[in-house]
């Protein structure tokens, strides 16, 4: 992410050398680096999201939220707060969709095992399908990865949309194209739900 060299010497001999540097690494290249000593001090919830490829966070209620950039994440938090609702897990894909639709699928698992009473899924694409979504969100329910109870809200809009909305026809979710709709939603179908019951994360 950043690598300055401050300051840079020029010896009588011509010879040029980095008197001081500093470097700071891109953690998502950390694997590059094997004998670079590497330590990620997150819950165990944001150590497996990492190993996902995403960024998650643990926070303390009871809505589960995935989005796709940090500006879409920050919006979705500021909405559900002012709404008076509680994000318990909440993942940005980062560089997830890339890795098709199991590993979307991983993630929904990964949150899933927070218990949240809701499970909103907020993302615009412009540049990656989102089919991609659709199919992880389906292969989740397949294998039975979605918690017992917990309420599905789909707020896309983006590539392929209307063959996302085609794909989630037979599954049990909520679906809308408005951003203030899918939070008021997520914080309405929290409200009305028991707290969040922890549990370890495999």
């Amino acid at each position: 992410e950043l690598l300055e060299v401050n300051p840079l010497a020029l010896l009588d001999d011509n010879s040029i050398v980095a008197a001081d540097a500093k470097c700071v690494l891109d953690e998502d290249a950390a694997y590059r680096h094997a004998a670079r000593e590497h330590r990620f001090d997150g819950t165990p919830f944001e150590v497996a999201a990492r190993e996902l490829g995403t960024i998650g966070i643990e926070l303390d209620g009871n809505i589960a939220a995935i989005m796709n950039g940090a500006g879409m994440t920050m919006a979705t938090l500021d909405q559900i707060i002012a709404l008076g609702g509680k994000v318990g897990a909440l993942v940005e894909l980062h560089g997830a969709m890339a890795h098709g639709p199991e590993r979307i699928a991983e993630i929904i698992r990964l949150v899933g095992k927070q218990q949240p009473a809701v499970i909103l899924l907020n993302v615009y694409f412009q540049f990656r399908p989102l089919d991609t979504i659709a199919k992880g969100l389906l292969f989740a329910r397949d294998r039975g990865w979605l918690p017992q109870g917990c309420r599905i809200i789909v707020r896309f809009r983006g590539e392929m949309e209307e063959e996302a909305r085609t794909i989630l026809a037979g599954v049990d979710c909520t679906l809308t194209g408005i951003f203030e709709e899918a939070c008021a939603l997520a914080v309405d179908f929290a409200r009305v739900a028991p707290p969040p019951l922890r549990t370890a994360i495999a």
